[in-house]
């Protein structure tokens, strides 16, 4: 919602997601497919389809989290 209020005179747009956002969110992961904002995937969806109509001539960059073996998640995959 945060990106809908930010300026539009900007060189390119930076987005990153960091491992409290993944570890500490309360919205079901959802599928790939997913357009409503009610998932992660809907989420993610929404913003990118926003940022890419908002800034059109613009980069718009997505930087993912660093690895955090302290989050319950990646503990159980080890």
């Amino acid at each position: 919602m945060r990106a809908k209020e930010m300026k539009t005179d900007v060189d390119a747009v930076v987005v990153f997601g960091g491992t409290n956002d993944f570890g500490h969110g309360d919205a079901p992961f959802g599928e790939i497919t997913d357009t409503e904002p009610d998932t992660f995937c809907g989420a993610c969806d929404a913003l990118i389809s926003l940022l890419l109509n908002k800034y059109p001539s613009k980069p718009v960059v997505f930087l993912t989290p660093l690895h955090r073996l302290s989050e319950g998640f990646w503990c159980n995959l080890i």
